[in-house]
């Protein structure tokens, strides 16, 4: 509902089309068998709002911000797991640093469940 734009008014059609190995290059398949077509093909209708159209671009700005600063991949570190903190013995695991965290980009962050200092 947050990423509707039917919502704030207008409704799509002819987004989407069979998948064929023509039209399959380069663009995401949906369910195996569909293919997003190019937005400039989307067919624009205007319905009746039920959100007004300031409300909902506010939120996809929030919605953006928020894929921003928290939805980030997930890195996996080749030793996660396999080393040992020194204290209990502990496994240890690897994080990339948050943006906002002091640790340098590119420096993983190591984290034991005892807590014991690496």
């Amino acid at each position: 509902m947050l990423k509707n734009e039917t919502y704030a008014g207008i409704r799509y059609f002819n987004r989407i089309t069979a998948a064929t190995e023509a039209n399959r290059q380069g663009k995401e398949v949906i369910r195996g068998k569909w293919v997003l077509r190019d937005r400039v093909e989307w067919i624009a209708v205007k319905v009746p709002a039920i959100v007004s159209r300031e409300l909902f671009d506010q939120v996809q700005a929030r919605l953006r911000l928020h894929e921003e600063r928290y939805c980030q991949p997930v890195t996996h570190y080749l030793l996660s797991g396999l080393v040992e903190c020194g204290g209990l013995r502990c496994p240890v695991f690897f994080f990339a640093p948050l943006p906002q965290s002091p640790a340098p980009l590119g420096e993983g962050v190591g984290v034991s469940p005892c807590r014991v200092p690496l």
